[in-house]
C-alpha cells in the first residue's frame, strides 16, 4: 500500500484548475504588457521628435542624440514589460500549495495530490460516511420491538441467546439490554448443542437449542429469506419498524425462532465526541454536510 502510495505521488500531476486559469491569466497580461510597451515606447520617442520641433531637426541633431533616446525609449519599455508580465504567478501558487500540504500534516493528514487542498478551499457540500467516520462504529442495542403476539420477556431472552456467540460489541449490548430488562442469563436456559457464527455470506448468527429449537439473528434480507423459505410470511409490522429504524439512521437486527420472525433489535451508533461542534463550524463557513449511509427501502428489498 505505501508503495503503492509513493509511486502515485512520483507521477507526474496534471496541472489543476486554478493553475490553468492562472497560467491563462499570466498569458493574457503578459500579451497586453507586450503590446503596451511597445506603444508606450513609440510615443515616448515621438516625444523626442515633436519636442525637437519635427522630425528634420530632429534627425538634424545628430546620431548621438537619436541613439540616446532610443536606448531611453527601449529601456522604458523593458521596465513596462518586467513589471507587468507576471512571471512568478504560478510558482506562487505551487509555493503556497506546498505550504498549505505541510500546514495539513501537522494535523496527521497527508495530501496525496496538492490540488485536492485546492479543491477543498472550493468546498460548499460535504458527503460523509455515518459508521467510523461520524460515530465510534461500535453500534449499540438501544430497544427490543417484539412483533405482533409475541410475549416481550419470550423475545428479549431470544434475543439473548442468540447473541451468546457473538463477540463483537454490538452483541454485547444486546446482552446488556436483555439485563437491563431484569433477565440474566443464569435465569435462561442455555443448553445449546450448536452456535452459529456471523458470516459474511450469512450475514446472520444464532443458536441450536438442545431442544431442537433454532434461533437465528442477522439482517434483515437474510432473516427474511429464512423465513419464507419455511412458509413463513414475514409480518407487516415488522417490516415497517424496519424502515422506521433504518430511516432514523439506525440499524434493524431480525430475529427468528424456529424460522418465524419474533421482532426487531434497534442498533444505534455513538456519535464521535467534538462531532457536532466540528459540523456546526463547518455550516458556519458555509459548507453544507451530508450523511451517506445505506437506508432500507421496500423495492432494494425486493430486489
Amino acid at each position: 500500500m505505501m508503495g503503492k502510495m509513493a509511486e502515485e505521488m512520483q507521477e507526474e500531476e496534471p496541472d489543476s484548475p486554478l493553475k490553468v486559469k492562472l497560467a491563462k491569466l499570466a498569458k493574457q497580461i503578459s500579451t497586453f504588457g507586450y503590446i503596451g510597451a511597445i506603444v508606450i515606447a513609440v510615443l515616448y520617442f515621438a516625444y523626442f521628435i515633436v519636442s525637437a520641433g519635427g522630425p528634420s531637426l530632429y534627425f538634424a541633431a545628430g546620431a548621438e542624440q537619436i541613439i540616446k533616446d532610443v536606448v531611453e525609449a527601449v529601456s522604458l519599455a523593458v521596465v513596462i514589460i518586467v513589471c507587468a508580465v507576471p512571471e512568478g504567478l504560478p510558482l506562487m501558487i505551487s509555493l503556497v500549495l506546498m505550504q498549505n500540504t505541510s500546514k495539513m500534516l501537522d494535523h496527521n493528514v497527508l495530501v496525496r495530490k496538492a490540488e485536492g487542498i485546492e479543491t477543498a478551499g472550493s468546498l460548499n457540500i460535504l458527503f460523509s460516511d455515518k459508521t467510523g467516520t461520524i460515530t465510534i462504529g461500535n453500534r449499540k442495542a438501544t430497544r427490543f420491538y417484539p412483533s405482533a403476539g409475541v410475549d416481550e420477556r419470550h423475545f428479549v431472552r431470544a434475543c439473548m441467546l442468540s447473541s451468546l456467540s457473538d463477540e463483537t460489541p454490538e452483541g454485547k449490548s444486546i446482552v446488556e439490554l436483555g439485563r437491563e430488562s431484569h433477565l440474566r442469563m443464569r435465569d435462561i436456559d442455555t443448553a445449546v448443542t450448536r452456535m452459529i457464527k456471523f458470516t459474511a455470506e450469512t450475514r446472520c448468527s444464532g443458536v441450536d437449542l438442545a431442544d431442537g429449537t433454532r434461533i437465528r439473528k442477522g439482517a434483515f434480507d437474510s432473516i427474511r429469506a429464512i423465513a419464507e423459505r419455511a412458509g413463513n410470511e414475514f409480518p407487516l409490522e415488522t417490516e415497517q419498524r424496519i424502515r422506521t429504524i433504518s430511516g432514523n439512521g439506525g440499524t434493524p437486527l431480525v430475529v427468528c425462532e424456529n424460522e418465524k420472525i419474533l421482532g426487531v433489535i434497534e442498533l444505534q451508533d455513538i456519535i464521535k465526541p467534538g462531532i457536532r461542534e466540528r459540523f456546526e463550524r463547518l455550516r458556519k463557513m458555509g459548507v453544507k454536510t451530508v450523511m451517506v449511509c445505506l437506508l432500507y427501502t421496500s423495492d432494494a428489498a425486493d430486489e
